[in-house]
């Protein structure tokens, strides 16, 4: 992304044609999210280095700039590549009420709000991109036994984060196994169990209605993985919730009638959680209203977010859905140069 600006609402739903920008702007709160935990160094890392990072890499473009509004939290930043491949703050302010910015200094390689603003720090954003569940995937793979609060990026230690949340917050484990014989009738229970053989592993595993033998991973659908996955993701116990949940296409390979229940499920936690969700589902956009829907497009290199608004589209939603306006190209949202 060249230039993007976008304000958030509670719920956001964001819909664009592809390589528009939808989940470069999830992967942004990623990123923010390993640089309030002081890793933005692993983060640039793992992820290539820094030109990789910067549009076209640093000839073309020569640093990042981050401009943040928390309710009246204010956060800016400039990162510049070093010649060690490294991100470095060229400016770092941070801002509250009606005060100006407060200059936390230049130079650094790890952020220096938490000791300046650790209010902005604390500020939790958990994005989720779960598309890698399919055979030989690291999610249906033994995973050590270990503490774990959260899923990862990729939903790949789901196994081991059920196990902990079965352990130490039972009731929020009991509603993923309720809601996920929704969607499938014949699932009894996920099999927590260690591995035969490796005490300290665990795998994917469950127990079909009526059968005490326990399935192995394969025999998992993506669409059932995805879903428990989803599930997981949405049911975090209360204390552990983030500020800011960030889902990129989690309608993949489900079922209508999950999408319908996923689309439940966003509206209950967007009433407590701001939740930013991309999709091409267009059954999963026609479930929403029009004023929870950002359209993302890409003109020129640059991508916009144009929020719908239902008063001005109310002549044409009293005909047709909002997918069909997609569709159309009445609203946005198509390829183009």
């Amino acid at each position: 992304m060249e230039d993007c600006d976008a304000e958030l609402k509670n719920l956001n739903v964001l819909i664009g044609a592809n390589g528009a920008g939808k989940s470069a702007f999830i992967e942004l709160f990623n990123m923010l999210n390993c640089l309030f935990d002081g890793e933005l160094q692993e983060y640039v890392s793992s992820h290539g280095g820094p030109d990789e990072l910067l549009r076209f890499g640093r000839l073309v473009t020569p640093q990042i700039e981050l401009g943040l509004f928390f309710g009246k939290k204010r956060y800016r930043a400039v990162l510049r590549p070093s010649d060690d491949g490294r991100l470095c703050f060229a400016e770092e302010r941070v801002g509250s009420g009606d005060d100006g910015y407060l200059d936390i200094g230049s130079g650094h390689f790890e952020t220096r709000v938490r000791e300046h603003a650790p209010e902005i720090a604390s500020v939790n954003c958990q994005a989720f991109h779960i598309i890698a569940v399919g055979p030989g995937s690291l999610i249906r793979q033994p995973h050590p036994i270990e503490p774990c609060e959260k899923l990862l990026f990729d939903g790949s230690n789901l196994a081991p984060y059920l196990y902990a949340l079965k352990e130490n917050h039972y009731a929020d484990y009991a509603r993923i196994v309720k809601r996920m014989r929704v969607i499938a009738p014949f699932f009894d229970d996920f099999y927590l169990a260690p591995d035969d053989g490796e005490p300290e592993m665990i795998r994917l595993r469950w127990r079909e209605t009526g059968c005490d033998v326990p399935l192995g991973p394969g025999t998992l659908s993506d669409g059932m993985i995805r879903f428990a996955c989803i599930l997981s993701i949405f049911r975090y116990p209360k204390k552990l919730r983030p500020d800011i949940l960030l889902i990129d296409e989690p309608a993949l390979s489900l079922h209508p009638r999950a999408v319908e229940f996923l689309y439940h499920i966003i509206k209950v936690v967007s009433e407590y959680q701001q939740v930013i969700v991309s999709t091409q589902s267009t059954e999963l956009l026609n479930k929403f209203k029009a004023d929870a829907v950002l359209v993302v497009d890409r003109t020129g290199g640059k991508t916009s977010f144009t929020r719908l608004d239902e008063d001005e589209l109310e002549e044409w939603l009293a005909n047709v859905s909002i997918k069909e306006l997609w569709a159309s190209s009445i609203i946005g949202g198509q390829p183009t140069l």
